[in-house]
């Protein structure tokens, strides 16, 4: 049996290479982005007008407030040049600066009548209402680093770089597994001595929480072919198995043999911790295997603290709101409700029944994480919190 901080290094330095794939502009809102994005162009790629009004060289506003207005100029348009400095060019928002000119006096500060424009108001002898060429980015430059989330102002910055198709972290194809000839489907009416398959649920939900959506519902009886056989077309299929159930040391837990039957590596097995002490893990080639413990609460917090924080990691710090004193010496996650007391994020203690009492996670919002070597833990303590969500 491991420690949870040795487990956690195990199962992290598989996570150094995310899955990539291509997809639409429109397809890519909210994906991870897995490339740095380049500049194909100044930004603004030209000098461009921000106020309708006209176009001048500054110099001539100390010897004169009446221009004549040679032509117009609107966006669109191809870069104009002013024939005499004495003159003027009306230009309208988002047009190139003409050349020649190097200050916009505004529609408001004027007055336009028979061609000829007449300041009306004193105007500051300096470059006014100009967004120059590449005062926000220059060529080349990297506008966008990999690894953000791509939002609305993201999709418009890949689309003023030219980029049509987005290279994004793929969301890995996940297969959720449960074991067990006890289980029956949640619309049937269960024996006594059955129960629904609520585990396989309650693990899509809080992978689909954090983004991964792209995930099959699989169920295999206490048969060790079957389960072989099942396993081995789960692997040839998906980029990820979590199995829920069938890898402690029971007579009918048949998952370890078979998967090392499948020449699936075993990373570790049995982690000091509770709940989740069974939890099983694994790769083959670049394929990984979480085997979770069957009850619950287990599996849900094996799936939280190690294959999503693996990809997410999003554990932060919070402030507990009473004393705890953990019993034993396995790390214990403590299932919390949080609260903002003036901006500090304090997290109340919940009680349970232990690892199968999946009604105590009702009112949390996640778990903190526990070590009894740092024992008693005091009100006001800081400690690390996982959360069942993103928001």
């Amino acid at each position: 049996m491991i420690s949870v901080d040795l487990a956690w290094q195990l199962v992290a330095k598989e996570f150094t290479l995310p899955l990539i794939e291509e997809v639409s502009l429109r397809e890519s809102l909210g994906r991870i982005l897995a490339e740095d994005i380049l500049a194909d162009r100044d930004g603004p790629p030209f000098d461009r007008v921000t106020m309708d009004g006209i176009a001048l060289h500054s110099k001539q506003l100390k010897f004169k407030k009446t221009f004549k207005i040679e032509s117009i100029a609107k966006a669109g348009d191809p870069e104009q040049a002013l024939v005499s400095i004495e003159n003027a060019i009306e230009v309208m928002t988002g047009a190139p600066l003409p050349r020649g000119c190097d200050s916009v006096i505004r529609y408001e500060d004027l007055s336009i009548e028979n061609g000829m424009a007449s300041i009306n108001f004193e105007i500051p002898a300096t470059v006014t209402n100009i967004h120059f060429q590449g005062s926000d980015f220059k060529k080349n430059e990297i506008i966008l680093k990999k690894n953000i989330k791509i939002k609305a102002p993201i999709i418009g910055i890949l689309a003023s770089a030219g980029i049509s198709v987005v290279k994004v972290q793929r969301h890995p194809k996940i297969a959720i597994v449960s074991t067990g000839d006890e289980l029956v489907e949640v619309n049937e009416i269960p024996l006594a001595h059955q129960i629904r398959k609520s585990n396989l649920y309650a693990l899509d939900a809080l992978l689909n929480s954090f983004g991964f959506t792209d995930n099959e519902l699989v169920h295999l009886p206490d048969k060790p072919l079957e389960i072989y056989l099942k396993l081995e077309a789960l692997l040839e299929q998906f980029d990820v198995l979590i199995l829920s159930g069938g890898v402690s040391e029971g007579k009918y837990d048949f998952i370890p043999k078979a998967l090392k039957d499948l020449s699936v590596k075993e990373i570790f097995h049995k982690v000091s911790q509770r709940p989740g002490k069974p939890l099983w893990f694994g790769k083959k080639q670049e394929k990984m295997i979480f085997g979770l413990p069957g009850n619950p609460v287990s599996c849900l917090v094996c799936l939280r603290r190690y294959f999503i924080e693996g990809n997410v990691n999003l554990a932060y710090e919070v402030v507990l709101d009473e004393d705890i004193k953990v019993s034993g010496d396995r790390v214990f996650f403590q299932a919390v409700k949080l609260k903002n007391i003036l901006g500090e994020v304090r997290a109340i203690p919940l009680a349970a029944n232990g690892s199968g009492d999946y009604l105590s996670l009702k009112d949390s919002d996640g778990f903190v994480e526990l070590d009894p070597a740092k024992n008693p833990f005091i009100k006001n303590q800081v400690v690390k919190f996982f959360s069942w969500s993103l928001s």
